[in-house]
């Protein structure tokens, strides 16, 4: 049953992914990245992805954090990107069970540069990557509707950057 739990997740979590990373400002694509981050968690959990779930608690915490710090109109400092780094590093080693966790883990790092860059044209061009990393995990982990979801974000993310970066830079 949880399987199929977790699957039919996958569908809100699809819909809320593919919004976000079309938003303009930093704060509404954070605001997505907490509200998919949660349901992700969900789904990995439900599935015995322990490592997957982890990392996407502490994204959360990382998201809102990132939040705040752009509502107030201040610069991420590299060492608080760097402690979120470690964590992911350090929940990545502690649920290590496969060499496919190393995915979760370079996914979260891809994530952390993502939404510390306070531009969204760079935290695009970081967060691309991160669900080519997610759809290994996926498939490894049998969350099936989170590798689709992943698949159309990538999809979502690299037409955001065609769209809004670089047709703007030929506009200029």
């Amino acid at each position: 049953m949880a399987f199929y739990i977790a699957q039919a997740i996958s569908i809100l979590t699809a819909l809320v992914a593919v919004f976000m990373v079309q938003f303009k400002t930093m704060e509404k694509i954070l605001v997505g990245q907490i509200m998919a981050n949660v349901l992700t968690a969900s789904t990995y959990f439900l599935l015995g992805g322990f490592s997957g779930a982890g990392i996407c608690f502490i994204a959360i915490l990382q998201s809102v954090i990132m939040f705040l710090l752009a509502k107030k109109e201040k610069q991420v400092k590299l060492p608080v990107i760097l402690v979120f780094v470690g964590l992911y590093l350090v929940c990545s080693f502690l649920y290590y069970s496969s060499f496919v966790d190393v995915f979760s883990a370079l996914a979260a790092v891809c994530f952390a540069f993502s939404i510390a860059a306070k531009n969204p044209k760079l935290s695009r061009r970081w967060y691309v990557l991160n669900p080519i990393c997610w759809m290994i995990y996926d498939i490894a982990t049998k969350a099936y509707g989170n590798f689709i979801i992943h698949a159309v974000v990538f999809i979502s993310t690299f037409s955001a950057i065609l769209r809004l970066d670089i047709n703007k830079e030929g506009e200029k």
